[in-house]
């Protein structure tokens, strides 16, 4: 059995039901499982134009060598540690306000970053969405589906 490879770049395309909406500038968090210790975190990443976000197989291991150098006991250090399975979260307003309390006092820097956002650089929608996605050998483009409205961050 070949072990998984992973693509050298991976594209996020997300489409809301209302294929009218605008889905660029959502906040969306990426997770990667590992097959063991703990997993790793892409966040507070930002769709493009056309509601697409490419992740490169160079970006996901230097998120990987970051967290296994800051805390080597705790993680993998290798992406072929990661199972071929993701999950996408696209933030709303009140999940990335609760994530930035959180943060803010021990990672002031991302808190930053997350409440530039929250304060009118991204769009939102209503509840957070989840989306488990099952990386396929040989494909590198997946759609993500958000069942709601999108909105601007000066909206409710």
């Amino acid at each position: 059995m070949v072990d998984f490879i992973w693509p050298e770049k991976l594209k996020l395309k997300f489409t809301a039901s209302d294929k009218h909406q605008v889905t660029s500038k959502l906040v969306v968090d990426v997770t990667l499982f590992t097959k063991s210790k703990n997993n790793h975190i892409l966040s507070s990443l930002i769709t493009n134009s056309e509601g697409e976000i490419y992740l490169t197989r160079k970006q996901l291991e230097r998120t990987i060598e970051e967290n296994f150098q800051e805390y080597p006991m705790d993680y993998s250090s290798v992406l072929e540690d990661c199972l071929p399975k993701i999950l996408v979260e696209v933030e709303s307003r009140k999940s990335l306000s609760e994530g930035w309390k959180r943060m803010k006092e021990f990672y002031p820097k991302e808190a930053k970053k997350i409440k530039f956002l929250i304060d009118g650089e991204a769009n939102f929608i209503p509840k957070k969405v989840k989306q488990y996605i099952d990386i396929l050998q040989g494909q590198d483009s997946y759609e993500v589906i958000i069942p709601v409205q999108v909105y601007n961050g000066k909206k409710p």
